[in-house]
């Protein structure tokens, strides 16, 4: 993802930890150059399921479910 919402712009990155069994997502949301992580979508090997982390910020429904659908793409679950 890569996009502007009012005046955040959201953008994503892939994690993958095969030591610790993980994918993630990481959203992070920049302002006036200040870039912070605000969500993340994990899939954890051990458990064979999706799960997401918010840290202290509202997001944007719209945001939060573009976040979900990128994860569930980007992460092949087999």
């Amino acid at each position: 993802m890569n996009r502007t919402w009012g005046t955040e712009l959201y953008s994503t990155s892939r994690i993958d930890n095969a030591q610790d069994g993980f994918s993630s997502i990481e959203l992070f949301k920049t302002i006036k150059d200040i870039r912070e992580k605000v969500a993340s979508v994990t899939f954890w090997d051990a458990c064979g399921q999706f799960s997401i982390t918010t840290f202290n910020f509202d997001l944007p429904i719209e945001i939060v479910e573009e976040l979900i659908r990128e994860a569930k793409v980007q992460i092949r679950v087999q």
